[in-house]
């Protein structure tokens, strides 16, 4: 790819179910990219940070083989709000240290992808705002056929986040991936030209 502008920080967000996590791969292709929800997932491991810490406040679940029993987690942090307040004020802190760190270590053009940015207020975080977005339709879909969610679990995710509108107004650039994989790679590489 030709050259890149200086360091500048692409903030990659957007609606449950839109493909956020494939855009990120594509642009990991091209430049430095980190995924919050990697980072939480590593935080998680036995030993880590995130896994001590919840260890400590009584509230790890884990499985047989001693690792964080993520399917009656999430259930419990889905159902249970008190649960889901407390586990986020733990977690939310380390993951925001973890990817401040790895801001920190880049020297050009990078992206985050950050499924949460406009729940959290991040985005002062960053130099622009890319928001991945689709129809309810297709992402309902894809919850399904890749998720193994039932309709109703996934629209019920869905109504917990922010709205697609509100996502992609208050984003600087929207990028809807209603089509093939093949079409997303197209409108993010004409995106990174756009950028040198």
């Amino acid at each position: 790819m030709s050259s890149l502008p200086e360091k500048k920080v692409i903030g990659i967000t957007g609606t449950m179910g839109a493909g956020k996590s494939t855009a990120t791969h594509i642009l990991s292709k091209h430049i430095p990219v980190t995924d919050c929800d990697q980072i939480n997932a590593n935080l998680l491991l036995p030993g880590q940070d995130g896994y001590l810490a919840l260890k400590k406040k009584g509230m790890l679940m884990i499985d047989e083989q001693g690792f964080l029993d993520k399917k009656a987690t999430a259930a419990r942090v889905f159902s249970d709000t008190e649960y889901k307040k407390e586990y986020e004020q733990i977690l939310h802190p380390l993951i925001l240290q973890k990817m401040e760190e790895w801001i920190s270590s880049q020297t050009e053009i990078c992206a985050v992808e950050v499924p949460l940015l406009f729940e959290l207020g991040l985005e002062h975080s960053f130099d622009e705002i890319w928001c991945i977005s689709c129809s309810e339709q297709k992402a309902i879909q894809r919850l399904m056929d890749y998720r193994g969610f039932q309709k109703e679990e996934a629209l019920a995710r869905i109504a917990k986040q922010y709205s697609r509108t509100q996502k992609e107004e208050n984003s600087d650039v929207v990028i809807m991936n209603d089509g093939t994989q093949l079409e997303l790679e197209k409108k993010i590489e004409e995106l990174l030209n756009k950028q040198a």
